[in-house]
């Protein structure tokens, strides 16, 4: 499929990006919700017309966005959990402009750098690490993925594993425009 397919997004392809990071759209009816402590992007999200409610700690809910909604049962990410999320093809093949501000979104959310500079993104949805990793390479950039099983120990010592994630480590070019 070749890229710029003049797919024309009607929401904001950073929002799509930090709704698939850390958005949750896995209610059958439609209820969308967002996680997060950053007060930037909830900022973006009301920027961009989407009303949402605070609740709890951390917690909103998106309580009028068609537009969003819509978008999300067309590409078929209602009712989608973590672990099942991905990149609508439109997405991945459309301009390095979308492709770009879908992966800024996807990074703003649950990307990291470390200390020496290594950009990674790490999600426990395969199928939305290997859309990070095409998308990556689409723009230039080189990614490599690597499954992980986080672990913390309980109060006796004992070792709790989480679900299995998907570590991308990501190198681009410095005028990729990631930041």
């Amino acid at each position: 499929m070749p890229f710029d397919n003049g797919f024309k997004p009607l929401v904001d392809p950073y929002i799509i990006g930090i709704f698939l990071g850390d958005g949750c759209m896995s209610r059958k009816d439609g209820t969308l919700s967002y996680s997060t402590k950053d007060k930037y992007l909830v900022d973006c999200i009301r920027g961009s017309g989407i009303s949402i409610r605070h609740k709890g700690k951390f917690d909103y809910y998106i309580t009028e966005c068609n537009s969003l909604r819509s978008e999300f049962r067309r590409v078929g990410l209602i009712g989608s959990k973590s672990d099942t999320k991905f990149i609508p093809s439109e997405y991945k093949n459309a301009s390095i402009e979308v492709r770009t501000s879908v992966l800024q979104g996807l990074l703003d959310t649950d990307g990291t750098v470390d200390s020496r500079g290594h950009v990674s993104f790490c999600s426990t949805s395969h199928q939305l690490a290997l859309d990070v990793q095409f998308i990556v390479r689409s723009i230039g950039g080189k990614a490599t993925i690597r499954e992980k099983t986080p672990f913390y120990k309980s109060k006796d010592g004992e070792k709790i594993y989480g679900k299995i994630s998907y570590e991308v480590y990501i190198k681009t070019k410095n005028d990729v425009g990631l930041s």
